[in-house]
């Protein structure tokens, strides 16, 4: 959408087509954004989604986002956010790899702008930003699973997984770390920057949860190496690893997005009079939250699938490979 105009007609129309919220993305320009969020504001629809470049953090919560997703606010907590904003709205470079055919710019240019930020990070700044979220009730979504694919992808590529057998061949190939357009063309300073920046992620995971900052678990299925369904018990561990203790890991996947959706008092606890959706577990999750994978039953609105019909489910998804996969080019 090019008009504020546009912006508000778009959320309009989305109510009138029965839409339970509005998702905002990166590239969206301001005077849209703030149309958007005025608009839904009336129409009493809560807008969730990415931070658009042109907003800062702090300006998104105040707005009434309600949800970041795909990472925790570094550059909120860093003294030169505007200018990293400014940086990612520059396309030239992109322009530049597109005319000259090197994509190389590209992670270059990102290894740059991330180097910048966390040369700059203020603790104390990030520590102001997180509790204006936590006021806000801004929820977090950091996707940790798809930071670690994107930044571990050559150690993921090289080690078999079980859950392959769900995957199309074609697109195992386009996993491959030199197949992806996320991933062929990165150069030795983005490799080495992402994995400053994943470390720095972890860190702040747990520092914006401890100052009252709520987090979702999600993930992104268009990332390689990030599975339907089985990534989400990812997520779960690597909030662990963030120091997040194994319920308040269970709480970004249940509590949380109860509240977030306004559904509290029906969603999210096991409970008379809430809606009957369970994973019945065969071990303890606080013991060691990776016993989120063992499944015994799921209840489905009120429907027990055991742990048979799940198998049978499992088996019915497998995908056939073929001899000679199709490569992506």
């Amino acid at each position: 959408m090019k008009t504020a105009d546009e912006a508000r007609a778009a959320v309009v129309s989305l109510k009138r087509q029965g839409t339970d919220c509005i998702k905002v993305y990166d590239g969206l320009a301001r005077d849209s954004y703030y149309a958007i969020m005025e608009e839904a504001k009336k129409q009493a629809l809560p807008v969730v989604g990415h931070r658009p470049v042109a907003i800062t953090v702090r300006q998104a919560s105040s707005a009434g986002q309600r949800s970041l997703e795909h990472g925790i606010a570094l550059s909120g907590g860093s003294t030169v956010e505007e200018e990293y904003d400014q940086r990612a709205q520059d396309q030239s470079a992109f322009q530049e790899a597109r005319r000259a055919k090197n994509f190389a710019l590209i992670p270059a240019k990102i290894a740059v702008d991330i180097t910048m930020m966390l040369d700059h990070f203020s603790q104390e700044r990030a520590d102001a930003t997180y509790r204006m979220l936590a006021k806000n009730d801004t929820f977090l979504t950091p996707t940790l699973v798809t930071q670690r694919e994107i930044t571990w992808i050559d150690d993921l590529s090289a080690q078999p997984d079980p859950r392959m057998q769900y995957v199309s061949a074609e697109e195992l190939q386009y996993w491959k770390p030199e197949n992806g357009m996320m991933s062929r063309y990165r150069t030795p300073e983005y490799i080495a920057t992402k994995k400053r920046e994943y470390a720095k992620i972890l860190e702040e995971v747990h520092r914006a949860q401890t100052l009252g900052v709520r987090l979702l678990a999600g993930t992104d299925i268009t990332i390689p190496y990030t599975y339907p369904g089985f990534s989400l018990h990812d997520e779960l561990k690597l909030l662990v690893e963030a120091d997040l203790s194994p319920m308040q890991a269970l709480e970004t996947a249940t509590t949380n997005p109860a509240r977030l959706l306004g559904l509290s008092k029906t969603w999210g606890r096991v409970q008379p009079g809430f809606t009957a959706n369970l994973v019945l577990l065969s071990a303890d999750p606080l013991a060691d939250i990776a016993n989120t994978s063992k499944i015994d039953s799921v209840v489905l609105d009120g429907e027990v699938l055991h742990r048979a019909r799940l198998d049978q489910l499992l088996a019915e998804a497998r995908v056939e490979k073929s001899q000679n996969p199709p490569q992506k080019p």
